[in-house]
């Protein structure tokens, strides 16, 4: 057993040194940091996922994704939500109360969506493998006295252990009762999080997603369709409804609900699928699918705009070699694909960062206080804590 799980090793090193020596993306530099950027909230932990509330108002997810991965979710301080609010002309943070949540529950946010049709907040929790495993807590918000999100739990899609250890990744919302959620890790990361397997099956599972990913091989992970009923509080049903992935990642619909799209962080690709209103069905478009410049991690669409905003990872090497005091300072970006007008999207980075200030920018969004004229970008991380915030005009 021994030597096969040296084999195994010794063959995830050599695909690994491969990829580094003969892919030029790997080595290339990453864009300068936009200047007058800055952190806050940096007694709180990272901050993995954001969207938009109201005009000049966001909600983040303290949570630290990487760290809860890397040693237990159950070795991590409780998670929670926080608004992001610029109607001041600054931007100031809140933590938000969670009302009728269940006893004991245990809360690490990873994805987050909030739906304008029916006004839910949707947010994959690793809730730890000896507890409530990976699951979707569905909330309910509405407009609090102070003009922030008042939010009360409705229930859990998926629950029961129904999917392995921190498996999952990002969820949108696609009508009363149904949602798409991203299958990230092919399999469950081990108990004691994924530096510390602890048993064969778990030192197995490691190695040969190692092997896969390494080796960009698809068809391990996907995007599952999920149907449930808030009013009984049960799950129907959870089928997958894409494959192909390496690591099934960031996704979103657009406003129509016809299309999603779907980030596959490894390939550098943004996968494109067709929906069919009635059954939910997805066919993957091949003539929409988009070659990026950077791994990309989670995925907004921005109704207002049109624009895809997404938090990219800009030199990838980086994310694997961690600094001689054990940090993390992976450089990124809030990468924004525009309108094309002929279905497809143009990209640019509006906002990049070195890793300095912020280790590593998994989503960013965009906000402004009319008053002022002040625009900003938020980009937030599954790492380090905080938020980055950078004035645009």
């Amino acid at each position: 057993m021994f030597g096969s799980r040296m084999l195994l090793a010794s063959c995830a090193f050599v695909a690994f040194a491969a990829r580094v020596a003969f892919n030029a993306d790997l080595q290339k530099e990453p864009p300068g940091s936009t200047p007058g950027c800055s952190v806050i909230g940096q007694d709180l932990l990272g901050m993995e996922d954001i969207v938009t509330w109201r005009q000049s108002v966001l909600i983040a997810d303290p949570g630290s994704v990487v760290p809860g991965f890397k040693n237990s979710p159950e070795k991590i301080p409780q998670g929670g939500l926080v608004a992001v609010d610029f109607r001041s002309g600054e931007p100031r943070l809140h933590e938000l109360e969670i009302k009728n949540a269940p006893d004991s529950w245990p809360f690490h946010p990873h994805g987050i969506s909030l739906s304008n049709r029916t006004g839910r907040l949707y947010v994959v929790n690793h809730g730890g493998a000896s507890s409530i495993g990976t699951r979707i807590e569905v909330f309910q918000l509405a407009e609090g006295k102070d003009g922030l999100p008042a939010i009360s739990w409705l229930m859990a899609v998926a629950d029961g252990q129904r999917f392995g250890n921190c498996v999952l990744n990002s969820v949108v919302e696609a009508g009363e009762g149904e949602l798409y959620v991203s299958q990230y890790n092919m399999f469950s990361v081990a108990e004691k999080g994924e530096h510390h397997p602890s048993t064969v099956l778990e030192r197995v599972q490691k190695l040969v997603q190692t092997l896969f990913v390494t080796l960009g091989l698809g068809g391990t992970t996907g995007v599952y369709r999920c149907l449930f009923d808030v009013e009984s509080r049960t799950t129907t049903s959870c089928k997958m409804a894409a494959s192909g992935f390496v690591h099934a990642n960031g996704l979103d619909l657009s406003a129509d609900l016809k299309t999603l799209w779907v980030s596959d962080p490894i390939r550098k690709e943004l996968r494109v699928f067709d929906r069919d209103l009635s059954t939910g069905a997805l066919t993957e478009n091949h003539s929409k699918y988009m070659k990026l410049n950077h791994v990309v991690d989670n995925v907004h669409y921005d109704a207002a705009s049109g624009e895809l905003w997404t938090g990219t990872i800009t030199k990838v090497i980086s994310a694997l070699a961690p600094q001689p005091d054990g940090t993390m300072k992976v450089p990124g970006s809030f990468m924004v694909g525009r309108p094309d007008g002929r279905g497809g999207f143009n990209w640019h980075d509006e906002v990049a960062h070195n890793g300095e200030a912020l280790d590593w920018i998994s989503a960013c969004a965009r906000t402004d206080h009319p008053a002022s004229g002040k625009t900003w970008a938020v980009c937030g991380g599954p790492h380090g804590p905080g938020l980055l915030v950078c004035p645009l005009k």
